[in-house]
């Protein structure tokens, strides 16, 4: 049953395991209780990068950033016809032309280029699956039951008092 209380052998076993990252999302998140983090932020903060903070925001409020532009792709295609048009070629131009096709391929999608939103989901199941690991593995049943009692998930994440 859990109580108000932090179990005494959940604090040894959250010095022990300090350096890992489910750990450093916890102490975050009790350094700061009551105040929401999405998953980019939190990551931000637990690998001590909060001068990124500012920049990750606008990150964030970025709907999609693409892997290139027209023109990149005008030029790849330009090389490819020349490096084609060659009667022999050596085998640097082609692992070139092999290079080429590759990225083509990595950039772009039928009709279009592909962009890369920022992954908040990938964010998200990396902060949930190592806050749910150090639960797991917390040192008894108080413990994993204090943890779940203060952290809040959702579109963010919190530590309730």
């Amino acid at each position: 049953m859990a109580t108000g209380f932090e179990p005494p052998e959940l604090s040894v076993y959250l010095f022990r395991k300090k350096h890992t990252l489910g750990v450093k999302l916890i102490n975050v998140l009790r350094n700061k209780p009551g105040q929401t983090f999405t998953p980019m932020e939190l990551l931000t903060l637990a690998k001590n990068q909060p001068d990124n903070m500012l920049t990750l925001r606008n990150l964030q409020s970025a709907p999609w950033i693409p892997l290139c532009d027209q023109r990149a792709i005008q030029e790849y295609r330009k090389r490819i016809k020349e490096i084609l048009a060659q009667e022999d070629r050596n085998p640097k131009v082609q692992t070139e032309l092999d290079m080429l096709f590759k990225e083509l391929r990595r950039v772009e999608k039928p009709g279009g280029i592909k962009s890369d939103a920022l992954d908040a989901r990938k964010a998200y199941d990396n902060v949930y699956q190592a806050i749910k690991r150090v639960i797991k593995l917390a040192p008894s049943p108080e413990s994993r039951d204090y943890l779940k009692q203060h952290i809040k998930s959702g579109a963010s994440f919190s530590w309730s008092l």
